[in-house]
């Protein structure tokens, strides 16, 4: 008895599904009506991209790298686009642009530059040893530093240190 009550009701539900699907399958044919092109749209798009090509990349990285350099962060380890990025509040590509448009390096390279300078002043100021002064520079490693140090630099760290002395 149950079954005889649902069947109308689930019957003009299965209709009405049925009279959908024919109004959507003749209405394939048609084409999507086109969006009129607004004048003040594309003249704010050439805006955009006026802006972007006249932006001045170098005082934008410049600024990033004194900021880098003005809270030390080139010399925690492990310091990422991410974290910089988030840190100086703006977006990783724009700041990966900035930086490799601005100064001609990505973020590593820029990274690693600094720290390298970072080891040259400790390495010819102090007497620390090599290891506390990798660490010192944001370097997860000796060898990291050994190996980026004489990338850079055409010497290793403990040649560099000899050459202080003589």
């Amino acid at each position: 008895l149950s079954y005889v009550n649902e069947f109308w009701p689930l019957a003009f539900c299965q209709f009405l599904v049925l009279v959908l699907a024919i109004e959507a399958l003749s209405r394939l044919q048609n084409d999507y009506p086109k969006l009129p092109l607004h004048t003040d749209l594309l003249s704010a798009t050439d805006d955009l991209q006026e802006k972007r090509s006249e932006r001045d990349w170098q005082t934008e990285s410049q600024a990033i790298k004194s900021a880098v350099m003005a809270q030390n962060w080139h010399l925690e380890t492990g310091f990422s686009l991410q974290e910089l990025s988030r840190r100086y509040g703006m977006n990783q590509s724009y700041v990966s642009r900035a930086l490799n448009q601005g100064l001609g390096q990505n973020f590593s390279e820029f990274i690693n530059i600094l720290r390298i300078e970072h080891a040259k002043h400790l390495l010819h100021d102090s007497d620390l040893k090599i290891l506390d002064i990798a660490v010192s520079s944001g370097f997860g490693s000796k060898a990291s530093f050994n190996r980026l140090f004489k990338k850079y630099l055409g010497i290793t760290p403990t040649q560099f240190k000899a050459k202080k002395v003589s």
